[in-house]
């Protein structure tokens, strides 16, 4: 009878372990376009799966994946850039022939995101084996804010906050790293001073687009 138990409870140990190990298992592999292309059709829908392009933006507006969001790896804040993203995300990347993207893949190892593909050959070899790309930009432009608005802290894990030189603010829009609208609490506390609650939205990169009259101003901030 003993040593009946004795196995039971090997075994709820056993299999304890196990399903722990599996959940924090990593996936890091290096990929040839056709697996790419595969991938992508995959996971189709997937709100999950998220395509990096690692070339610079006007690389990236001659050309790119459809889907593809522009980060760009020569970027100074490359690497909290990618701290902001989710690590439990799945991220396909690709730069122009292989050399950035392995460098972001490398680098996105080490701050232990969960599944990363690298598709080797880039977007020459994706081009040159005749997949589609689409051209243009869909990313959120950034343009100077300073001389019009002081938006701090940033990065922020909070309260927004937006100092005015001018109070004719029409409307106050907060977008999500790949353009979707993203719904916060914007409170006035005085005629020159607005907060934006972050409290509620997960970690990340975002855009605060700012409109006054017919303009439109973005600065883009990182919720940690």
């Amino acid at each position: 009878m003993k040593s009946i138990f004795f196995v039971v409870i090997l075994n709820f140990f056993f299999n304890y372990f196990t399903i722990a190990q599996t959940s924090t298992d990593t996936i890091y592999r290096s990929i040839n376009t056709q697996q790419g292309d595969s991938l992508i059709q995959a996971n189709s829908g997937n709100s999950n799966f998220i395509i990096l392009d690692m070339r610079t933006p006007s690389e990236y507006s001659g050309g790119h994946v459809q889907n593809a969001i522009n980060m760009n790896y020569n970027s100074p804040t490359i690497s909290s850039d990618l701290d902001a993203l989710d690590k439990n995300k799945i991220y396909l990347l690709y730069c122009a022939a292989g050399s950035r993207s392995t460098a972001t893949f490398n680098l996105m190892k080490t701050k232990h995101f969960r599944e990363l593909y690298n598709m080797l050959g880039g977007i020459s070899q994706w081009i040159s084996l005749g997949y589609p790309v689409v051209t243009g930009t869909t990313e959120i432009t950034e343009n100077s804010v300073e001389s019009i608005f002081e938006i701090f802290p940033n990065p922020c894990s909070s309260n927004l906050f937006i100092n005015c030189v001018s109070t004719s603010i029409d409307k106050i829009k907060l977008y999500d790293f790949i353009g979707r609208e993203v719904q916060v609490e914007i409170i006035r506390v005085s005629e020159n001073k607005i907060n934006i609650n972050l409290n509620a939205i997960n970690r990340g990169i975002y855009f605060v687009c700012l409109i006054e009259d017919n303009n439109t101003f973005t600065e883009r901030v990182i919720v940690y």
